[in-house]
């Protein structure tokens, strides 16, 4: 499933980009689903990190394109920014916030499909790379190689990751399922480690970096931990 937002205060070009969008996926047939808005204040208050790609017109009259992709970028680093525009300077500042690429308007079937090749093929490489979370405070998405470890406490999941702490409710056996990542280990029944992190295994502990961050280790999975990172590191060359 492709999950795609089309942001345009002008109503005739935000019908025609979610035909292109339908048109290109049926043709393909590909699984999507879109959703759209007629300002940046809709798509983020309060954003929800469950899309794909964005397609983001840059002028609108109360929150314009730039803004409200600094706010998207604010809360999720992966999703693919792609501005609608009629004038190409404007566009350009585009790469301030890492957005992907721009169409000028109006826009026309076969740029769209141009696109949306290129999106694909991103898409592809950032397949299981990331995963949409819902989080005490809304949703998320969450780049695999940003999570250091994971812990079960008080009937609830705490996430340590490179942007800050999340709690998410549910299993750490759920949690690992939504992975499905080999970097990934359950080294404590209370425990799940990101292996690219692991830095030192000592006695009924492993060590985590950044910080040399402790985290217990069962002793009848110590030989299994250090059988798959032997393997991950493997892999890594």
């Amino acid at each position: 499933m492709i999950h795609i937002a089309i942001v345009e205060d002008e109503a005739v070009e935000r019908d025609r980009i979610k035909e292109y969008a339908q048109r290109f996926a049926q043709e393909r047939q590909l699984p999507v689903q879109i959703r759209t808005f007629s300002d940046g204040v809709g798509i983020v208050s309060p954003y929800e990190a469950v899309y794909d790609v964005i397609f983001l017109d840059i002028q609108m009259k109360i929150l314009d394109g730039l803004k409200t992709a600094e706010a998207i970028r604010a809360k999720d680093e992966e999703v693919i920014l792609v501005f609608i525009t009629n004038m190409v300077q404007y566009a350009l500042k585009g790469y301030a916030v890492n957005a992907s690429n721009f169409i000028l308007k109006p826009v026309t079937y076969f740029a769209f499909v141009q696109e949306m090749r290129q999106i694909l093929k991103k898409l592809a490489q950032k397949k299981s790379r990331s995963v949409p979370l819902k989080v005490e405070d809304g949703m998320i998405r969450l780049a695999l190689h940003d999570l250091y470890y994971a812990e079960m406490t008080n009937r609830k999941v705490l996430l340590h990751t490179r942007g800050g702490a999340y709690t998410v409710t549910g299993t750490l056996l759920k949690l690992e399922e939504l992975l499905d990542d080999d970097r990934f280990f359950r080294c404590h029944s209370g425990f799940l480690v990101n292996m690219q992190y692991l830095h030192k295994i000592q006695g009924t502990s492993v060590l985590l970096n950044p910080g040399n961050v402790e985290v217990p280790l069962s002793r009848h999975k110590k030989k299994e931990l250090e059988t798959r990172l032997i393997q991950y590191l493997q892999e890594q060359l």
